[in-house]
């Protein structure tokens, strides 16, 4: 079945791995991806966040329109391919859209025009009457950890935003296994915005974690709390 009513479809894969990486931090299915933690002596199982979730992937980055992928998840179908012309089909395609991806922008971001594209996008009724919005959830960056480095679209009020915290993984590396509390990341982004607007919203663990693509085993990064 493809997108179009006279079947097109479209074909298109992961140019590196970080797509697949994020996507299996949420849906793995643990086959396969013992992982032997060698400081620890254990072994720990791949399992995603919520492997029994549905996932739809879109192409949004470098090889694709963002905007169209995104109004498609949204529940959007292009309905004049001359304009270019969208329109709200009734039902969105995504319950919601987790984003392990953003730009490096100057402090201002919260005004510039990707973090205003996700205000409208997560907003009911502004692209259209009767458009409940969509929850989009986008990692806050990698760019702490000075205040106000947060760059769009996680910048945008309407977003989840996510930091990275560590995990008790890095901490039972360095410390042992009774370290009983977690921080923010060095790395991690920080509001707030430029309107004042706490940022991120939440932390989730982003630093010396484990992944079941064997270039990001002990991973580092805003993407990895974005998708737990």
């Amino acid at each position: 079945e493809g997108f179009s009513e006279n079947g097109d479809f479209a074909l298109y894969w992961d140019d590196g791995s970080h797509g697949t990486a994020t996507a299996i931090h949420v849906v793995g299915q643990g086959v396969g991806s013992d992982w032997y933690v060698e400081n620890n002596e254990y072994y720990m199982d791949m399992t995603g966040i919520a492997p029994g979730a549905d996932m739809i992937s879109v192409r949004a980055l470098s090889g694709a329109s963002d905007y169209f992928s995104y109004l498609w998840l949204c529940g959007f179908d292009m309905t004049n391919e001359t304009s270019g012309e969208f329109n709200f089909t009734g039902n969105h395609m995504a319950d919601l859209v987790t984003n392990s991806w953003g730009w490096i922008t100057e402090p201002a971001s919260q005004m510039d025009y990707l973090s205003f594209t996700w205000e409208i996008l997560s907003s009911p009724d502004i692209l259209e009457t009767g458009y409940p919005g969509v929850l989009h959830v986008f990692s806050a960056g990698n760019e702490g950890s000075g205040y106000m480095t947060i760059g769009p679209p996680g910048s945008a009020t309407a977003c989840l935003t996510v930091g990275a915290s560590t995990t008790s993984h890095w901490l039972e590396y360095l410390y042992g296994p009774t370290q009983p509390y977690e921080g923010m990341a060095s790395f991690s982004s920080r509001g707030p915005g430029f309107t004042g607007y706490a940022k991120p919203d939440v932390l989730a663990p982003g630093l010396a974690g484990y992944s079941s693509v064997p270039w990001y085993s002990d991973y580092y990064g805003d993407s990895w709390g974005t998708t737990a």
